[in-house]
């Protein structure tokens, strides 16, 4: 005759119920803390990803701009327009191009703001300020030479003006490079040398050398 109790089958039945529906849940929960981690990797990598590239594109953009303000210039410029020869600049155009263009850098830095790291926060907030810093130099001219020389030869830069720009450019590409860097960090992906910061190890390199050769 069994005499186990009519309530132990049950209680164990239930219990290995109980288990299941946890061991269940907790993996569930851990697929679901998993799933949000790689979501939250991949949209800060995309983030990252949209400052980085649109930086490039729109130091493309105003160096063109600045060619433009020269070119389309001088009293030759002003006879191919009234000959029909090209349509007059579009001020309004200009502007709606530039704000497009910045208003995607600006869109791009707030996504990172938002989910970024406080060193891609930080490199981030240079990248904009010397995009906004290379537009005035892409654009500024020699307001010294007399407006007549201006009008019929149009606008030119200085030599200096054509130095400050290449340099506001070299080192915008550098923070870019650093913002590169710190993306490949956080992704887990080793370290690399990038373009300017090799040529500039070269250069050390090459420099020590020569100054060996001169002692």
């Amino acid at each position: 005759m069994n005499t186990t109790p009519w309530w132990v089958p049950v209680v164990a039945a239930f219990g290995a119920s109980l288990i299941t529906t946890v061991g269940t849940f907790g993996v569930l929960q851990w697929q679901r803390w998993r799933d949000g981690r790689a979501n939250a990797k991949a949209a800060k990598l995309a983030a990252y990803s949209e400052l980085h590239a649109r930086v490039f594109a729109f130091v493309l953009r105003i160096g063109t701009l600045g060619l433009a303000k020269q070119l389309r210039s001088g009293i030759g410029e002003g006879l191919a327009v009234v000959l029909g020869q090209r349509r007059p600049v579009d001020i309004f155009e200009l502007h709606k191009w530039l704000e497009e263009d910045f208003r995607a850098i600006s869109d791009a830095y707030t996504k990172v703001c938002l989910i970024g790291s406080q060193e891609a926060i930080d490199i981030a907030g240079k990248l904009l300020a010397s995009c906004s810093d290379l537009i005035g130099m892409a654009t500024a001219t020699d307001q010294k030479q007399r407006y007549f020389v201006r009008l019929l030869r149009g606008e030119t830069q200085t030599v200096d003006q054509v130095l400050d720009f290449e340099t506001m450019r070299t080192q915008l590409f550098k923070e870019r490079e650093e913002f590169a860097t710190i993306i490949r960090l956080e992704i887990g992906h080793d370290p690399v040398l990038f373009p300017l910061r090799r040529a500039e190890l070269d250069a050390d390199t090459k420099a020590g050398r020569t100054d060996q050769r001169v002692d």
